[in-house]
């Protein structure tokens, strides 16, 4: 194989490093597209252009799925590629591209977030499990993934690759080590003193995610300790709710959406990172653990398969909607801070699963492997 078309939503900080990467790749030529401009639900990033050259598939106003798929058939499918990266299932236009390069048999990538099977009709279920057993390769966030797919579909392991939301790791770490040789200074920014223990949550307040649950969940818990505070950062539908839940309480602080620069500035003057609810990956946390803190999840958070072990690298909530056990996790961190430095080191050696250079090495061995089972 040796031409590649790689097809992504947006360009994004967790996918930028690998396709900064794997275009230098000598063995490929890889051309990166990307269906939209930017991601509409992070636009406060403000992020740095990509270190690639990438072309915009809908550069100006939302198109008709129609629209998109004739584009697409006609960029990717009857093209001169030996094998396209699609991101997923959510479109339905990309679908149909899939379907019909089945038919000619041309290979293509699936590169999802999903860790379990939604509801289906009969008929989409089959549909899907086919386009899945004909695809070259998976590529997954992380190790939830990976155990669907396996699970779900019976996909071959060699076929399943790790790293599709893939970190620089030494470069973020680097970063938030800088921030934290200003650490007092940020922190009385925000209006957090040095003695204070500093609980972070960076992510848009949608209702999956249950913040207002963590936020109720976490003044309960710290009334014993004064010197605790939990910082949820992130816009969205349950912004209102959280502002209104920190009215009158010091220790619960609530901030909008912050670029990304000030968001890695966040990591490195928090103790223990928190991620509630529900949802496929999360880099959030990634980042959490590449910065050295204990992690608090749940499964139920698809990257904390891959960061999260129970007291070792933090405290896994194995509900995530019960109040009494983020409780318990909230507190069992609060009595024992002297184990988060040993707990953020943990943490920090798990997150090299997911960086970049481990994720191109998988990702090319990984076409070689299927070329060669194929």
């Amino acid at each position: 194989m040796k031409k590649i078309a790689f097809v992504s939503n947006h360009p994004a900080p967790y996918r930028d490093p690998f396709l900064s990467r794997l275009v230098r790749i000598p063995s490929l030529q890889v051309e990166v597209f990307s269906l939209f401009q930017r991601d509409g639900g992070h636009s406060f990033w403000a992020l740095e252009a990509p270190a690639y050259k990438n072309e915009i598939v809908v550069p100006h106003s939302p198109k008709s799925q129609l629209w998109i798929f004739l584009k697409c058939l006609r960029l990717f499918v009857f093209s001169k590629y030996d094998c396209v990266c699609w991101p997923g299932f959510l479109l339905k236009s990309l679908t149909w591209c899939m379907i019909i390069q089945v038919f000619l048999c041309k290979k293509y990538i699936i590169c999802p977030d999903t860790v379990e099977q939604r509801p289906l009709a009969w008929p989409l279920l089959m549909l899907k499990s086919w386009l899945v057993r004909h695809a070259f390769l998976i590529f997954v966030p992380g190790q939830a993934a990976h155990r669907y797919f396996i699970e779900q579909f019976h996909v071959p392991d060699f076929k399943i690759v790790k790293g599709c939301y893939a970190l620089d790791n030494k470069s973020l770490l680097l970063r938030i080590k800088t921030f934290r040789e200003d650490r007092a200074a940020i922190r009385a920014r925000w209006g957090i003193k040095e003695t204070e223990q500093l609980f972070l949550m960076v992510a848009n307040m949608l209702e999956n995610r249950c913040y207002p649950l963590l936020g109720t969940v976490f003044l309960e818990a710290a009334r014993a300790y004064p010197d605790a505070k939990f910082l949820c950062v992130g816009s969205g539908p349950d912004y209102e709710k959280m502002e209104h839940l920190a009215h009158g309480h010091s220790q619960l602080l609530i901030s909008k959406g912050v670029s990304f620069d000030e968001m890695l500035a966040l990591y490195a003057i928090a103790d223990v990172y928190v991620h509630g609810g529900k949802e496929p990956a999360s880099t959030a946390l990634v980042i959490g653990a590449i910065a050295g803190l204990p992690i608090l999840s749940s499964p139920s958070v698809g990257c904390s398969w891959d960061c999260l072990i129970h007291e070792k690298s933090g405290y896994q909530v194995s509900d995530y909607r019960s109040a009494e056990e983020w409780r318990d996790g909230f507190v069992y961190l609060l009595s024992n801070s002297d184990k988060w430095r040993a707990m953020g080191t943990e943490a920090q050696r798990l997150s090299m699963s997911l960086d970049v250079e481990v994720a191109v090495k998988r990702f090319v061995e990984g076409l070689e492997m299927s070329e060669v089972k194929k």
